[in-house]
Order: structure tokens, then C-alpha cells, then sequence
């Protein structure tokens, strides 16, 4: 069968989908999105994959969110004199791992110019890969960063406070 979802708000940690419309998609143990439409951090997002709710406490989640983005959207700090304009398209997938939700934005920043030295600097027609891996909630615990295969970072956070681990 289906459901149908008419201004549906889903909160997973500190991940907050709202105005959700469309259908899921019930296969035996196992909830499948259909292109879902949903809001994240203001923006539209369409949901797909999957999640397998066989046995409770041990959900599996497969899902994926596209939508286009600014950096902006997940952080925010003083930026004076601006060193980051634009939106870019994301690709954000969260999948079980073990007792966590691992989160994986990516994105090739096309649309985003950043005012920044070399190797980090780049204009917003020139396509450089950001991907970024954390466990939900990613405020708490290790963030890896990797910029174009160019630097490479693990930081530490802690509600909204950012150690730097390594960098390379």
C-alpha cells in the first residue's frame, strides 16, 4: 500500500524536515519515499530511498535529500568582508551505521564563489567536490571535511564550538 502525506514535519536529532508532501510506499517492513517534497533549512528537498523498520530499535535508514543549498544554511558566523556568496546543488545521504545515523552532504559548489587564499578559493562557475561525513547529531562528535581532494579535516564538535583534530 501507500501512505499519503499532506504538511508532514519530521525531526531526526537536529535534522528538521517540514511541510513534507507526496507518498511512501509500504513494502512488507519497509518505508519507501516517493520523490518526496519536504523543506530543509528553508529549502525544497526531495526525499528518496528507504527504511527498513523489520525490527524495533534496529531501523535501518537509507534515505537520500537533494536540494540546492547554501553553505550558509548549516552554518552561520560573522562573515565581514564576505568570503562566500551562492547556492549549489546537495546531495545528502543518511544511512545507519550501527547505533548511528551517518550523514554525507556532498556537493560540487557550482553556483558558490568563495573570497578565500589559495588552494580554497574559487569562483562560482568552477566545479570543486565538498564533502563533508558526521553522525548525527553532527554538533557532537567528529566532522570530516575533504575540499576537492585539496585539504582534508577532521574537527571535533561540541554544541556549535569546532576543534580543529588534523588537517591536510
Amino acid at each position: 500500500g501507500h501512505v499519503r502525506l499532506i504538511h508532514t514535519e519530521l525531526q531526526w536529532q537536529d535534522l528538521l524536515l517540514s511541510d513534507i508532501n507526496g507518498r511512501i510506499k509500504l513494502d512488507g517492513f519497509t518505508l519507501k519515499p516517493q520523490q518526496l517534497k519536504a523543506q530543509l533549512a528553508g529549502r525544497d528537498t526531495v526525499i528518496t530511498g528507504a527504511i527498513n523498520t523489520r525490527k524495533a530499535g534496529t531501523e535501518q535508514v537509507d534515505l537520500r535529500l537533494l536540494g540546492d543549498y547554501s553553505i550558509l544554511d548549516w552554518f552561520s558566523f560573522n562573515q565581514t568582508p564576505e568570503v562566500m556568496s551562492g547556492i549549489s546543488a546537495w546531495q545528502i545521504k543518511l544511512k545507519s551505521h550501527q547505533d548511528q545515523v551517518k550523514l554525507e552532504a556532498t556537493s560540487d559548489l557550482l553556483g558558490v564563489s568563495l573570497l578565500l587564499p589559495p588552494p580554497l578559493n574559487k569562483s562560482a562557475e568552477t566545479p570543486k567536490k565538498l564533502t563533508v561525513i558526521c553522525d548525527i547529531p553532527c554538533d557532537q562528535g567528529s566532522v570530516l571535511i575533504n575540499y576537492n581532494h585539496e585539504i582534508m579535516a577532521e574537527i571535533s564538535a561540541d554544541n556549535q564550538k569546532f576543534s580543529v583534530n588534523r588537517i591536510h
